[in-house]
């Protein structure tokens, strides 16, 4: 997530992920796992997962899939791990570390 102003998160901070996707909403109880100030200024916060369903995952990246040009063999959801990796998910849903070799 970008912020334009400084948030309040801190590593390790529990919140609830809410986005509106094109078939309803998304919740999900994610954790912060970076906090980071863009060279744009902007404050950017990673987070990950704690706690979501299946088929809200499912919908999530399908909706995810659909904005970009998807990566060989993967969905074209990047994925940014929290030490600042670039990972993609494949169709299949395995976890690919260096995008460009799925």
């Amino acid at each position: 997530m970008a912020f334009a102003e400084p948030v309040g998160f801190v590593v390790g901070h529990r919140l609830l992920v809410s986005l509106d996707l094109p078939h309803g909403q998304f919740h999900a109880l994610a954790e912060v796992t970076r906090v980071e100030r863009g060279d744009d200024f902007r404050t950017y916060v990673a987070t990950e997962f704690v706690d979501v369903h299946t088929d809200d995952y499912d919908e999530l990246t399908e909706h995810l899939s659909a904005l970009e040009a998807p990566a060989p063999g993967g969905t074209g959801a990047p994925i940014v791990r929290a030490d600042g990796a670039a990972v993609d998910v494949t169709a299949d849903g395995l976890v690919v570390d260096d995008p460009s070799s799925s």
